[in-house]
């Protein structure tokens, strides 16, 4: 990503969160605004950035963010899909400079066939036949207004796999939305079903995942 926006490079992180892309692009020298709504969140940002007194985080929705010179790069880690597209758009045209850079990226499932994500198939299918366990995807195909200003994008994958406990797995997983939605006695069931599911096949749990990066220069 900074090898096409080039350094040195200033960058607004849209949607920051608690700001964990922020810390990888300051640790690289950018240079920077944090933008996130909610305030909570926000100021866990901001202790997170404290080592890096070239960045700082704005308390505000992207689409009313407003800036007072141009940037280089607009980035966005697993948070585009909270942004409207025509306001969005708007906001970018308005704080990317002529040949800055979006650059949209986010983790999605790539799970493989082996015997324990089959194990932890059948439990979904048992606990909760609604919830896809082995897909989590969303599209990237076109994040922007039509008609916005920006060049013919770039789309790349990354493959990479982590490596869990049953305890670290089911921790992870209990904090997504599909979960966290779910009755409180049917969410228990689940995941105690998914821990038993790894502890059978020997208490680790492979997962594999996709890395997106959608990318576009400003005209």
């Amino acid at each position: 990503m900074l090898a096409l926006v080039g350094a040195p490079c200033r960058a607004v992180d849209a949607g920051c969160g608690t700001g964990r892309a922020a810390v990888l692009l300051a640790a690289c020298g950018v240079t920077g605004v944090g933008v996130e709504p909610d305030r909570a969140m926000a100021e866990v940002a901001r202790r997170n950035l404290a080592a890096f007194s070239s960045w700082r985080v704005d308390v505000a929705d992207f689409e009313d963010w407003r800036a007072d010179e141009p940037f280089d790069l607009v980035t966005s880690a697993q948070a585009w899909h909270w942004i409207d597209p025509e306001r969005g758009t708007r906001t970018l045209e308005e704080i990317l400079q002529p040949g800055g850079w979006l650059a949209i990226f986010r983790h999605d499932w790539e799970p493989e066939d082996t015997p324990v994500r089959r194990a932890i198939d059948a439990a979904y299918a048992q606990h909760d036949p609604s919830t896809s366990a082995s897909t989590r995807t969303s599209s990237l195909d076109e994040p922007l207004a039509h008609g916005a200003r920006f060049g013919h994008p770039i789309r790349r994958e990354y493959l990479w796999s982590a490596t869990y406990t049953s305890h670290e797995w089911i921790a992870l997983i209990g904090t997504t939305s599909d979960h966290r939605v779910l009755p409180e006695a049917q969410r228990s069931s689940l995941l105690a079903a998914v821990a038993t599911a790894i502890d059978a096949h020997g208490g680790i749990y492979v997962h594999r995942y996709v890395t997106r990066l959608w990318a576009a220069q400003r005209l």
